[in-house]
């Protein structure tokens, strides 16, 4: 699985990077950059921001990932 956390930028609020231009290392990134792992990437991130967009406090930084990861699931999102 991939880290909520690498879809989302330290020094940037309010972005959610998905696919190729996330942050991983070298050996890491032959296997994300398939398109299976993209499309779950883009789907986690979109759901992330619409998530954070209706939060009384907007900021992707403070989702709640358990929260996201159920609401994924339930979308019928594949998660491993």
């Amino acid at each position: 699985g991939i880290p909520y956390r690498c879809l989302t930028p330290k020094s940037l609020k309010n972005v959610l990077v998905a696919g190729r231009n996330i942050s991983v290392e070298r050996v890491v990134h032959g296997s994300i950059r398939v398109m299976p792992v993209c499309l779950a990437m883009g789907e986690a991130a979109g759901m992330a921001a619409a998530k954070a967009a209706t939060a009384s406090t907007p900021d992707v930084h403070a989702l709640d990932v358990s929260e996201l990861r159920i609401s994924l699931r339930a979308a019928g999102a594949y998660l491993p």
